[in-house]
C-alpha cells in the first residue's frame, strides 16, 4: 500500500500520488475511527483502489475521485508535471486556496513540504505543496 491509516491520528495536507499496487492490496487505504483527514489530495495513483472511510473522522476538504463532501474536490487537481513527480499545483488547480485554513490557526510550524508559507493571503491550498504565483505571470508597474 501507499499509504494507510486505521486508528485516529491526524493526515493533514498531504498528497497522496504515484502509488501502485498488486491487485490484492489498496495503493491508498484511509479507515478512521476518530481523528482529523483534511485537506490532502488522493491522486494519480496507478492501477490501485482507493479506500476512504472516514468514519467519525473530521474529514473535509480533501480532493480524490468521487468525492462528494460539500468542501471536497472530486476533479484532476492539476499538478505541473505528474509524469516527473512534480506533484506542486498549477495556477488553475481547483485545491488551489481551497482547504480549510482553520487548521492552521495558531500552528507552530506554518509551512508546505518546500518550506514556503501555508497560508497566503488567508487561503490555504489542499495538498502537500503551496501555489506560488507561477511562472508565466507578469507584473507590469508603472
Amino acid at each position: 500500500q501507499g499509504a494507510a491509516m486505521t486508528a485516529a491520528g491526524q493526515i493533514v495536507n498531504c498528497t497522496f500520488a504515484g502509488n501502485g499496487t498488486n491487485e490484492y492490496a489498496s495503493g491508498v487505504a484511509v479507515t478512521l475511527a476518530a481523528g482529523t483527514f483534511r485537506n490532502n489530495i488522493v491522486w494519480g495513483n496507478i492501477d490501485c483502489v482507493t479506500e476512504l472511510s472516514p468514519g467519525a473522522a473530521a474529514a473535509a476538504y480533501n480532493c480524490f475521485p468521487g468525492a462528494a463532501g460539500a468542501n471536497d474536490v472530486s476533479t484532476n487537481p492539476l499538478y505541473k508535471n505528474a509524469v516527473d513527480g512534480d506533484y506542486r499545483l498549477l495556477g488553475s488547480s481547483p485545491c488551489r486556496n481551497s482547504g480549510d485554513t482553520t487548521i492552521w490557526t495558531g500552528a507552530a510550524n506554518t509551512c508546505d513540504l518546500a518550506g514556503n508559507p501555508r497560508v497566503k493571503h488567508g487561503a490555504v491550498d489542499m495538498g502537500c505543496y503551496e501555489t506560488l504565483a507561477d511562472s508565466n505571470t507578469i507584473l507590469i508597474i508603472r
